[in-house]
């Protein structure tokens, strides 16, 4: 019966029988397509893969300026109301972030509400096992760099230490 299913089965496993609820994140990027581009090729792969979108969210990035107003309001909206989407869809990771540690944080974020994450220009998509890979190995990576990054600043403020005798 239907509640069997509800109560024998972990969240993950219930998720794959409903339908996934997607929600668009597009930006117009200088090397990116045009957003109505990016939306109409995200919504065709979301029909093509059975998944509602539910909410569409766009940024005109400009150049000189890293604000994202739609990002940040996506990010909010997912903090307040996980439920409302099952998996974000992208056209491309530089269009999710502008930075690896701006992108660790937005993943991080995804993650930590259990949502999924759809790539398109990457090929990543973390429904599947490859896509979840591949973000393990990014997340890796970042935190390799940023690790490497503290070394040095910290190997720098000692030479510096040393050098003047103060700081």
């Amino acid at each position: 019966s239907w509640r069997c299913f509800v109560t024998c089965f972990p969240a993950s496993v219930r998720r794959k029988a409903m339908r996934m609820r997607a929600a668009l994140y597009c930006c117009d990027e200088a090397d990116q397509a045009t957003i109505e581009a990016q939306e109409r090729e995200l919504r065709l792969v979301a029909k093509q893969r059975g998944w509602d979108v539910v909410e569409v969210f766009r940024d005109r990035v400009r150049k000189g300026y890293s604000v994202r107003h739609a990002r940040d309001a996506l990010c909010t909206r997912l903090r307040l109301s996980p439920s409302d989407f099952t998996i974000v869809m992208v056209w491309s990771m530089s269009c999710l972030a502008g930075s690896l540690s701006d992108l660790v944080s937005v993943v991080g974020l995804l993650g930590s509400f259990d949502q999924q994450l759809f790539v398109n220009f990457q090929d990543v998509d973390t429904t599947r096992s490859s896509g979840k890979s591949w973000l393990a190995a990014m997340a890796m990576l970042a935190d390799f760099d940023r690790q490497k990054t503290l070394e040095r600043v910290g190997n720098r403020v000692t030479f510096a230490r040393n050098i003047s005798g103060r700081i």
